[in-house]
């Protein structure tokens, strides 16, 4: 938080530094007005300065108003300016091209309504999402991009709202529907009704939950895991970036591979066990895997 002060008034205002720091009313506001700013509609300054507003809950006066009318409060402005700049420019990035800094493994958006009816995503982190739901929302998200880049609009569309239905779905008996492939038709037509700034921002917080997930180790059952060794390649999401190490067949091939081993069941069972829980494994295996390989090394050399 940042804290703004003013002794002689008794004000005393905290500003939030971050996502997490806001309310949820808060968080769609800025994320309206960010977007209206990335699409254009607006100025970065406009966006900055609503932003202010928003958590000083500062509102125009009529003499204010009337001054601001005759070119009298450029300097009042300035200082508004100011202020927003220094204090309210976190929700973007500073670099070029401008984008949303939307940094947080916090899922702001648990529930949304798609006109009438309440679709529920998944937990903090991914944490509760199975590891169907989450190869078939790293294939679908691949495709987006790519129909982004090729600028085929419909297959965007298409590709974003599929990979929404992997992880947003009805509720059934208190959690979740259960994830099935051939639902994803009939259940992608609920994000029609969706705000884009809602299905984009679930869009770049998926992304950022699978860079912590790749890069920071997680504490697991009490024990630190470091998962950046089954991501090899920490500059792309696509399955085919770790085509020379593990894992090797990709999200979709290492299903099979587990599935033959028949450490959590069937094809379906291991699809539908926990994506921490096949990470897990899969840590464990290299791991294993690398530790026999030193060992053939050690046994090579010494017969040299």
């Amino acid at each position: 938080m940042h804290t703004i002060e003013i002794p002689d008034k008794d004000i005393h205002i905290e500003i939030p530094s971050h996502w997490d720091e806001c309310t949820s009313d808060q968080i769609e506001s800025l994320l309206q007005s960010a977007y209206k700013t990335l699409s254009g509609k607006q100025p970065l300054i406009n966006a900055l300065v609503h932003n202010f507003c928003l958590f000083t809950d500062l509102k125009p006066t009529v003499n204010y108003s009337v001054k601001n009318k005759k070119g009298y409060a450029e300097e009042i402005n300035e200082q508004i300016a100011i202020l927003s700049k220094s204090l309210c420019s976190w929700p973007f990035k500073t670099e070029e091209p401008l984008e949303i800094n939307y940094d947080t493994v916090i899922n702001h958006f648990k529930a949304i309504n798609s006109d009438g009816t309440k679709l529920f995503g998944p937990e903090d982190l991914l944490t509760n999402i199975t590891y169907g739901e989450f190869r078939w929302s790293i294939d679908y998200m691949n495709d987006y991009f790519k129909a982004i880049t090729d600028k085929d609009s419909e297959a965007a569309k298409f590709a974003l709202h599929s990979f929404l239905t992997c992880l947003y779905r009805p509720n059934q008996l208190g959690k979740r529907s259960k994830f099935n492939t051939d639902d994803i038709p009939e259940l992608a037509m609920h994000f029609d009704h969706i705000p884009e700034y809602i299905k984009q921002t679930i869009l770049l917080w998926f992304t950022y939950c699978i860079s912590i997930i790749k890069t920071v180790p997680l504490t697991i059952h009490g024990s630190e895991i470091d998962f950046s060794v089954l991501f090899p390649d920490s500059t792309e999401l696509q399955e085919d970036s770790s085509v020379k190490q593990k894992p090797s067949l990709g999200w979709h091939g290492l299903l099979y591979d587990i599935a033959e081993k028949g450490i959590f069941g069937n094809l379906e069972q291991s699809d539908n066990t926990n994506l921490f829980t096949i990470l897990v494994y899969l840590v464990k295996k290299k791991h294993e895997d690398d530790e026999a390989n030193r060992q053939i090394q050690a046994a090579q050399r010494k017969h040299r």
